[in-house]
């Protein structure tokens, strides 16, 4: 008995890697409401995974930080859903069991699910709630707890989600420099009143195709927005805000074209909403990639007006306009964040270190057909980008 067990053991393959990530930041001005010109980051991350069996791994990967200017809670217990204010100082970031038998993958537990095409915008991609807390281009992806089932059939696949519990995404303190206040509000005291998170489960479904010399999908999602809409009250203290997150249905596509010069991306999506406040609106990016540079352009048409008091804390006010990203593409590593398994290509050995996660930046895997390579966001071209320029020409954006 005892060298079947051993046996057994040695049948599998346990994997785990991490690495330990201190980091400055330097900001030259103040603001309004936040002095602190330095901000010291540190944190240790941790994956671990184990191949059970041919048709069963298991993975979980663990945080934990700290950092000088209040952005993690000091509460000394592990986080399982994310829904704090602050980065919490211990943290599952992920916890989940893939199956995978003939055409069929099924994930089960905290993973990152990501759709759409585009490398910084992606309208689409409703099951990756994200952290700006300290900025909004410079943002981690947050787990989610789901159910997936990937079916795979040539150059078809058919995913099928389900988030039973939601998943916000962390917005900045109120009191820190990333909350813009209007100038009406200097001076008064804001108090964070918490949030309304809702009850309700999430779903959506994604078939993705590609072709010769193309590759497209279409999606729908229901569920809710990860990003808060807020409501304010007087009172004698000062002003009470609390977020909440309407309900939200979309219905979008994405499609890749490389061309002889230069790569096509593109996706976009029409959302709708029966919470009373919420924006009904289209939203669709362009993305041009060519060897060195890029240019991202974002539309977002809006169908319907949102009361003042409602607006989203995505930093894009509730109006038609237009945004240009410019970008420079730079060589990271292919590993996809929700398959820890997928090989580097070409990184240098800097951005090479097992289990380092570059924030806000994603990178695209040619497909690979292994059941342990996440090619069911479909986004088959490469193209990790570096974000270098933000321009915005029209002020209603």
């Amino acid at each position: 008995m005892t060298g079947v067990l051993l046996a057994l053991m040695l049948a599998q393959k346990f994997e785990q890697r991490g690495f330990l990530e201190n980091q400055t930041l330097i900001y030259p001005q103040t603001a309004p409401n936040d002095s602190g010109a330095i901000v010291n980051q540190t944190l240790l991350r941790w994956d671990v995974s184990d191949q059970i069996a041919p048709w069963l791994k298991v993975s979980a990967s663990f945080d934990a930080r700290t950092d000088t200017h209040e952005q993690t809670g000091r509460v000394w217990s592990l986080d399982v859903d994310d829904r704090s204010n602050k980065r919490p100082a211990f943290s599952l970031r992920r916890a989940s069991a893939t199956l995978h038998k003939g055409k069929f993958t099924v994930e089960l537990g905290r993973q990152f699910i990501r759709w759409g095409k585009a490398d910084l915008l992606n309208p689409t991609d409703r099951f990756a709630p994200k952290d700006y807390l300290s900025g909004v281009v410079s943002s981690d992806f947050l787990g989610v707890t789901a159910a997936r089932v990937t079916y795979e059939s040539g150059s078809n696949t058919i995913d099928i989600v389900w988030q039973p519990l939601f998943t916000p995404s962390r917005t900045p303190l109120l009191d820190q420099r990333w909350t813009a206040l209007p100038g009406e509000a200097q001076g008064i005291p804001i108090i964070d009143s918490g949030a309304r998170y809702p009850g309700g489960s999430q779903y959506g479904a994604r078939f993705n195709h590609v072709g010769s010399g193309y590759e497209a999908s279409v999606c729908f999602f229901d569920g809710y927005n990860n990003l808060p809409y807020f409501t304010a009250t007087g009172s004698a203290s000062g002003i009470d805000v609390q977020r909440y997150y309407p309900k939200l249905r979309l219905y979008g596509a994405d499609l890749a074209v490389p061309l002889s010069w230069f790569t096509v991306k593109t996706e976009g999506a029409y959302f709708t909403s029966t919470t009373e406040g919420a924006d009904e609106y289209a939203l669709y990016v362009i993305q041009l990639e060519r060897p060195g540079e890029g240019v991202v352009l974002r539309r977002r048409l809006r169908r319907r007006n949102c009361d003042p008091l409602h607006r989203q804390s995505s930093g894009v006010r509730a109006g038609p306009g237009l945004c240009a990203i410019f970008f420079r593409p730079r060589r990271l590593d292919h590993r996809r964040e929700s398959q820890p398994r997928a090989r580097s290509v070409g990184a240098s050995p800097r951005l090479r270190r097992e289990g380092r996660i570059l924030a806000g930046l994603r990178t695209a895997l040619a497909r690979d057909r292994r059941p342990d390579v996440d090619s069911r966001r479909g986004n088959g071209f490469p193209g990790p980008v570096s974000p270098q320029f933000l321009y915005i020409p029209d002020d209603s954006i």
